[in-house]
């Protein structure tokens, strides 16, 4: 299998995931303010899980652009990774039916972490078989191979959980904040690993100019 059938198959996967998200959205049963404000929220709620959608598919793709040649392991990971982002329209139709509820948006950030996990797991084992130029810029830039994959490397994800563990305790006293907070982290998360992935793709290019 190539790269190019593997990369075919997840862009028409989460072209299906926007769609689902989108049409789970409820209509406003009426023209009353409270009901359009409760559809304007939903919208928002959309907004924010299509933004993270959009940053995996953005992390994907930049990932696959590094990679030489297809292994299982990498088709395995890609695979599982689809799975989890899939559930993304089903934690987010359950937050938007149950808005203010604290279980739902706990429920929105599991998925999220187990997402995060097998990108990284996808994009370690592409690192393990690439010998692309790129990388090889990149790691003339910051020095050596193993500081890309430092980059790269668990901790987001391990300061993601605690930093959720933290939220559900906080949640104890103050259900409505860390309702809020908890929904905010997938998404400062996600505009974080977009910046991140564009710095990298403008140090290659950086790399390879000199």
């Amino acid at each position: 299998m190539t790269k190019y059938r593997l990369e075919a198959f997840t862009d028409g996967v989460i072209a299906i995931i926007i769609t689902i998200m989108v049409l789970s959205i409820p209509l406003p049963k009426s023209f009353d303010l409270g009901d359009l404000v409760e559809f304007g929220l939903s919208l928002f709620i959309y907004l924010l899980s299509f933004l993270v959608v959009g940053a995996f598919w953005n992390q994907h793709h930049q990932a696959f652009s590094y990679l030489d040649k297809m292994n299982h392991k990498i088709i395995a990971a890609s695979i599982f990774f689809l799975f989890f982002l899939s559930l993304i329209p089903l934690f987010t139709k359950w937050v938007i039916e149950n808005q203010g509820s604290l279980i739902p948006a706990i429920g929105y950030d599991i998925v999220y972490l187990t997402v995060s996990f097998f990108y990284v797991l996808t994009f370690r084992f592409i690192m393990e078989e690439t010998d692309n130029e790129d990388i090889k810029q990149i790691t003339e830039t910051i020095k050596s191979r193993k500081t890309v994959k430092l980059h790269f490397s668990w901790i987001p994800i391990i300061i993601l959980l605690i930093t959720i563990a933290i939220l559900i305790l906080i949640s104890i006293y103050l259900p409505k904040v860390a309702t809020i907070i908890l929904l905010g982290v997938p998404i400062a998360s996600s505009i974080f690993n977009l910046f991140m992935s564009e710095r990298e793709k403008n140090n290659s290019r950086f790399g390879a100019k000199r």
